[in-house]
């Protein structure tokens, strides 16, 4: 059974989302992205790390490694281009994850190291090709992983360069370890602390880069009620309905203002995409079948959830009429 990418719902917008110190100026020309010190390097030896408590069951985690040599200096610049080749992602840019359970933390062994696929969700796996503009540093490779848990993790411990994020998406009592990892390796794997500047140029494929199983030639079918459009992933399976149509369409034709509200991260049965098994999906009327929360598990995972509270304002009086929840969840699939 193979697996493809579903976004639920997707909104394209450009942002400059890094740490502290991004977006300065420079003389030389950025047709891209420009970040600097991406990472924030604060571990001084391999024994620090950093710690994020997710919940109160299952097993720890060991994400990363210590990252020990440094590669030229704060103003030193490389110009990125993003490797859409997925066929030159290797052992080198795999995300690092360690297992440990009781008090036996950091005495993990190679049969330890974990298995990526069968505990996590991959978001997106990016390997950017560096060159530094005036050719006196070696070639690097800019790293990023994103992955979400499926499993049980009560703890992760963590080095530079990843970020950690505890969300609850799918129920009020299961919490997942949303994980970010950014890494320099040159060709022979090696990490390397990079504190300089960097251009990400991307390509016309920049929506689509680092999704894993991306098929972009999936057949997009656009249809009048009761389905509005359809897209057809495999041949056998299960036929799912995502949301529902609205019925008055003229209600989101007035000015509406919303702000991004902190609730993202957290369960409300508010918050949850509707899905349906559809029985009999040739008929006028097809019939179907709500599928509760927990079984929503079973289809997707959610990796990205924003809610924003919104107002609607009459446009003749400028008078706030009505208050909105806008809701944009993003999920991956197996079919």
């Amino acid at each position: 059974m193979g697996s493809a990418v579903i976004i639920l719902r997707a909104i394209l917008i450009l942002l400059v989302i890094f740490q502290d110190g991004l977006a300065e100026s420079s003389n030389t020309p950025c047709w891209g992205v420009k970040v600097s010190k991406e990472v924030e390097y604060k571990l001084e030896n391999r024994k620090d790390v950093h710690t994020k408590r997710i919940s109160f069951e299952g097993y720890g985690l060991v994400i990363g490694s210590f990252t020990e040599h440094t590669l030229g200096k704060v103003n030193d610049y490389f110009k990125c281009t993003a490797l859409s080749e997925k066929t030159l992602y290797n052992g080198n840019h795999d995300l690092e994850v360690l297992k440990w359970s009781n008090r036996n933390r950091f005495e993990q062994s190679p049969k330890e190291r974990l298995n990526v696929a069968e505990h996590f969700v991959v978001i997106r796996q990016e390997v950017w090709n560096c060159r530094d503009y005036n050719r006196k540093l070696a070639d690097i490779q800019r790293v990023v992983n994103e992955v979400i848990s499926t499993s049980n993790v009560s703890e992760v411990k963590y080095y530079d360069g990843v970020l950690v994020e505890r969300v609850n998406y799918e129920s009020i009592d299961k919490y997942s370890a949303k994980v970010k990892d950014v890494k320099y390796i040159t060709n022979n794997g090696k990490k390397w602390r990079f504190e300089g500047s960097l251009c990400l140029v991307e390509d016309e494929n920049s929506a689509t880069f680092g999704i894993p199983n991306f098929q972009a030639n999936i057949r997009d079918e656009r249809k009048g009620k009761p389905i509005d459009n359809s897209i057809e992933l495999s041949k056998s399976g299960e036929t799912l309905k995502i949301g529902y149509s609205m019925d008055n369409y003229d209600e989101f034709f007035i000015k509406i203002r919303c702000t991004l509200t902190s609730e993202g991260s957290q369960y409300s049965p508010l918050f949850t995409t509707n899905l349906y098994y559809v029985e009999e999906s040739n008929r006028e009327t097809p019939i179907k079948t709500r599928i509760s929360d927990k079984e929503f598990s079973k289809f997707f995972t959610i990796i990205k959830r924003e809610v924003y509270s919104c107002t609607t304002q009459d446009i003749y009086s400028g008078i706030m009429v009505r208050n909105y929840l806008r809701i944009v969840n993003e999920g991956i699939g197996m079919v």
